[in-house]
């Protein structure tokens, strides 16, 4: 997104994660022509990384390393400056292709996805800029599906001012004639209405997931959950 306010203005981007067999420091390596800011690469080596790493243990996935970069040509080209992720914006997205790259699920092409992982624990928190993204996906025939943090969460006036929150619900009802609206409040949310059964039987029988027993005992955290769906 460049811009704020009513002048905002943004663009569909590519968020593209790799499996590396090399080990190196922070186990992310930031690729391609867009610059993370230290803001966000804390987030993701602090936060969604270890998330990852979280609920993959139990099911006796090995900890990888990843490459991760992301692809804005249109942005280049409308700026004519190179793209920097400077927000948390790209959590969901980010979070969901180290996931498809670590399990080998591909992740619908129709989908745009947009929200702040907050905590260790996966919680999904309200961004700036809605509206701006909204029309980007509007404006884009490849896109039928958005995903968002939930507006109504307690917390999202902690982010957001009452007109804002007010100019996110106006979008959002606006431009549902054109996109399917899916909000999200956690990482067990999202894995759900991302993954769909085969996927994941797929992907389980290919990888010797499937073999790990899920434990009823367990204390109900969103990890827990999270990785109960997958096993």
């Amino acid at each position: 997104m460049f811009g704020h306010g009513d002048d905002a203005q943004a663009v569909i981007s590519s968020v593209v994660a790799q499996l590396c067999e090399d080990e190196f420091k922070d186990r992310i390596r930031f690729t391609g022509p867009a610059k993370f800011s230290q803001k966000t690469t804390a987030n993701i080596i602090e936060v969604i990384l270890p998330i990852t790493d979280r609920i993959l243990r139990p099911m006796g996935r090995s900890e990888q390393s990843f490459k991760v970069s992301v692809a804005n040509l249109e942005a280049a080209s409308m700026m004519d400056v190179g793209s920097n992720i400077y927000g948390h914006s790209a959590g969901v997205p980010i979070f969901l292709a180290l996931w498809s790259a670590r399990l080998q699920i591909p992740i619908a092409d129709d989908i745009v996805s947009t929200g702040h992982i907050a905590s260790i624990d996966g919680d999904i928190r309200m961004i700036k800029g809605m509206p701006a993204k909204l029309s980007a996906a509007a404006t884009d025939d490849s896109i039928g599906t958005f995903i968002h943090p939930a507006l109504d969460q307690d917390n999202s006036l902690q982010v957001l001012s009452p007109n804002e929150k007010k100019r996110i619900a106006d979008a959002l009802i606006k431009m549902k004639h054109r996109l399917k609206m899916i909000p999200v409040r956690d990482i067990s949310d999202l894995v759900r209405v991302v993954f769909k059964d085969e996927q994941i039987v797929s992907a389980s029988l290919k990888q010797g997931y499937y073999k790990v027993p899920a434990s009823l005992d367990v204390e109900e955290t969103l990890i827990n959950k999270t990785g109960s769906y997958f096993v």
